[in-house]
């Protein structure tokens, strides 16, 4: 599938999954706010997923129109899905997967410099 046809499909469902993880994140926050028992641990984790959504959302649009992508913006993703999969992951399997996640961005990062 080519740039011009996956683009508006990731978009819409990257834009759902924004919504919804916005969502959840405003209903612990508000239930927290409202003496209610708001748990870190959802507010954490639903706000990485949108952080993370966020800023794969915006790089995916840099792809598309083929510019470059800063470091910085690698950097946010990957402190993002540390954080998601640190939380909603069990111990030697966050491990693996936040090293996984950290290799992939690398070797992106790497091979979009050179392109």
């Amino acid at each position: 599938m080519d740039r011009k046809r996956a683009y508006p499909i990731v978009s819409m469902c990257s834009s759902i999954v924004l919504i919804g993880s916005l969502f959840m994140l405003g209903l612990y926050i508000i239930s927290a706010m409202l003496g209610g028992i708001g748990s870190v641990y959802g507010i954490a984790a639903f706000g990485s997923l949108a952080g993370m959504t966020a800023v794969t959302k915006r790089m995916y649009k840099r792809i598309y129109m083929n510019d470059k992508i800063p470091l910085y913006e690698y950097v946010i993703l990957i402190s993002c899905s540390s954080i998601y999969i640190g939380i909603c992951a069990g111990y030697p399997l966050n491990i693996v997967l936040i090293t996984l996640s950290l290799v992939s961005c690398v070797c992106s990062y790497i091979a979009r410099r050179r392109a």
